[in-house]
């Protein structure tokens, strides 16, 4: 940073700048959750000062502590969607297997799936993350 600012040997200038890495260092160690707080901060046209930044971080903490992490309880959500979404399906009881062992697949041959279940020949139905 120091090599892209023009050379000064004004005290004020110095102490502003020093002032400014300060703000920089602490946004680049903050929690990703606090992303947003970082961007309002960026696109202001000029940089807060140090003690500026840390009230904006302590009020946020608040705000976060008060209503979670902002969208993680609608992240949840979804994941927990995505899983029942990806469980597998119902089989009728005339279905079942009496042994009670798993079935195994006669086209790949590989135990826990029957072939109308098989992810090779049905990639449709084979989870996202899988």
């Amino acid at each position: 940073l120091e090599m892209l600012r023009p050379a000064t040997l004004e005290a004020t200038v110095l102490n502003e700048r020093r002032e400014q890495d300060k703000v920089f260092a602490l946004l680049m160690v903050l929690n990703p959750a606090y992303n947003d707080l970082i961007k309002h901060i960026l696109r202001a046209d000029k940089l807060p000062s140090l003690d500026e930044v840390c009230a904006q971080i302590q009020k946020e903490q608040g705000s976060l502590g008060l209503f979670g992490n902002k969208g993680s309880d609608l992240v949840m959500v979804n994941k927990a969607e995505q899983v029942v979404a990806n469980r597998g399906y119902y089989r009728p009881p005339e279905r079942r297997s009496n042994s009670g062992a798993a079935p195994v697949c006669e086209h790949c041959k590989i135990r826990g799936h029957t072939k109308d279940r098989c992810y090779t020949l049905h990639p449709h139905i084979r989870p996202r993350d899988w």
